[in-house]
């Protein structure tokens, strides 16, 4: 639920995945403006592939979604759309009480991709410290701010780095495109895409489509 810069991001991430569909969204915003936000975009550049919109169906790549304008969790049937995985991405909705209004309407799991607003009220995973909380038995789970997952991975315990003591800083970029520079190991670092690359792919994957695929995976 939500189209805006975090849901097009996820929508670039799975269109191409043969695993998970993108079959609805649902954004209060001109259905047509945002289809436009999504073939061009100001950081990502354009869509890898066809997307156009009409009669309230977002079309790309041979596929379709249903676009729905519902203002509140539970203005939406999941479960007649055939959605089982809701992405809460308004940042509005935060509570338990809420977020149970997607359950109630058809999907199984709901991913919110901000941070709850009573703390500890939904689980919290950030990717790299505490991957053991997801379990097949979570139906809600929070992914947390911005700022906690940019400091996580630096501050993670020993077990989750790739080696332990950490690998040192990396030296100052010497390339003439920094981007060439690789991130040092065992750190998760996001850097701008490089021309019209969609997502910086080798630098970083996005938290909230490696949640999705693992409770894709548990569920």
């Amino acid at each position: 639920m939500g189209f805006g810069r975090i849901g097009r991001n996820v929508f670039r991430l799975l269109h191409k995945r043969d695993d998970l569909d993108v079959v609805a969204v649902s954004d209060i915003a001109d259905p047509e403006a945002l289809t436009y936000l999504l073939k061009y975009d100001s950081l990502y550049g354009r869509f890898p592939g066809e997307v156009s919109y009409a009669d309230g169906i977002l079309s790309y790549d041979n596929k379709q979604v249903t676009f729905s304008s519902a203002r509140e969790p539970g203005d939406t049937e999941w479960g007649s759309a055939g959605v089982e995985i809701v992405l809460e991405t308004t940042s509005r909705y935060r509570s338990r009480d809420v977020l149970q209004r997607h359950l109630a309407s058809g999907a199984k799991k709901v991913v919110l991709t901000s941070s709850p607003e009573t703390p500890g009220e939904i689980p919290l995973l950030l990717r790299g410290v505490n991957d053991e909380i997801l379990s097949a038995e979570i139906d809600i789970v929070a992914l947390g701010s911005n700022t906690s997952n940019a400091i996580a991975p630096p501050t993670a315990p020993a077990a989750t780095w790739s080696t332990w003591p950490p690998p040192p800083a990396a030296p100052a970029p010497t390339a003439a495109d920094p981007l060439d520079i690789p991130p040092p190991q065992g750190l998760h670092i996001c850097l701008p895409p490089k021309r019209e690359a969609v997502l910086c792919k080798q630098v970083c994957r996005s938290p909230v489509a490696q949640l999705v695929e693992r409770v894709a995976v548990n569920h």
